[in-house]
């Protein structure tokens, strides 16, 4: 909290990629009951988080076309790399 404040250090980041899949959209999701989504400009596969996730639940979604596996990344300057692998179908 206190390296986004200061915009110190790099943003932690969400990725979305897979052999078979096209990112259509992408963004944080605002409310889940009405599925509002602050929209990724540039990138949609690729989500950029300012204020990193420290200890607060942070919701995505992304569109995506096509089907198979999909790997969605996080990446942190100082937290590490986790993956997780989805099948869409």
């Amino acid at each position: 909290a206190q390296a986004a404040r200061r915009q110190v250090g790099l943003p932690d980041v969400l990725t979305i990629s897979g052999e078979d899949l096209e990112v259509i959209g992408g963004g944080l999701l605002l409310n889940r009951d009405t599925g509002e989504v602050q929209a990724v400009e540039r990138d949609p596969g690729t989500i950029k988080l300012e204020n990193g996730i420290g200890s607060d639940l942070v919701r995505v979604r992304w569109y995506v076309k096509g089907t198979g596996a999909a790997k969605v990344t996080y990446t942190s300057q100082k937290g590490g790399t986790g993956e997780k692998i989805a099948v869409i179908k």
